[in-house]
């Protein structure tokens, strides 16, 4: 027997349940420079201010034991403002005067984060619409609901990944370091768990 994992089963439950809770494996992927309009209550709506955000994608598998990744996925997005966005230093409005934004209010109103837990697949259907610059991907995510049935979730109209090299990238992340389980299934990019 592997003297590694004889080591392991000596352990205290409570130490190895602390060990795993260090091991889990993550994926991040950050993208900047998207933007959203700012809320009218907090600019001039003449202005017309467009903060520009970062939006994180983070991909999240706990372990079984400290030899094996499983189980079903953590995932959490967010588009929150870049609180060094040029627009907040902004020095003077059309009438000359100064058009200070408040860093936290805006942050505050804007700042979105979505997360799912129990996800089993991940799948990255194409966006409807047609664009001659680049292909869009959506994210739906598979788990199980109340009921015990399967329950597919959207993550908002926000989170897509755009380019085809982007996804790429991401589906290399989520298949290498987090060991899903790619599959083509009716044409859509299928990361399962098990």
């Amino acid at each position: 027997m592997n003297p590694y994992v004889v080591g392991w089963q000596r352990l205290n439950n409570d130490v190895q349940d602390e060990i795993l809770g260090h091991a889990g494996r993550r994926v991040v992927e950050e993208y900047a420079k998207h933007e959203r309009p700012l809320p009218e209550e907090l600019g001039d709506p003449f202005e017309d201010p467009w903060p520009e955000t970062i939006q994180t994608y983070s991909f999240e598998r706990s372990r079984e034991s400290i030899f094996a990744l499983g189980g079903p996925l953590t995932v959490t997005f967010s588009d929150c403002v870049n609180r060094s966005w040029s627009g907040f230093a902004r020095e003077a409005g059309s009438g000359g005067e100064d058009w200070p934004l408040d860093k936290d209010a805006v942050c505050a109103a804007m700042d979105f984060k979505q997360s799912w837990t129990g996800v089993s697949k991940i799948r990255m259907p194409v966006e409807n619409w047609a664009s001659i610059f680049s292909t869009n991907y959506l994210f739906r995510f598979v788990r199980q609901g109340e009921d015990g049935q399967e329950e597919i979730v959207s993550a908002s109209h926000l989170f897509k990944i755009c380019g085809t090299g982007y996804k790429i990238a991401l589906a290399r992340k989520l298949t290498e370091d987090l060991h899903l389980r790619h599959a083509v299934v009716n044409g859509v990019d299928e990361y399962s768990v098990a």
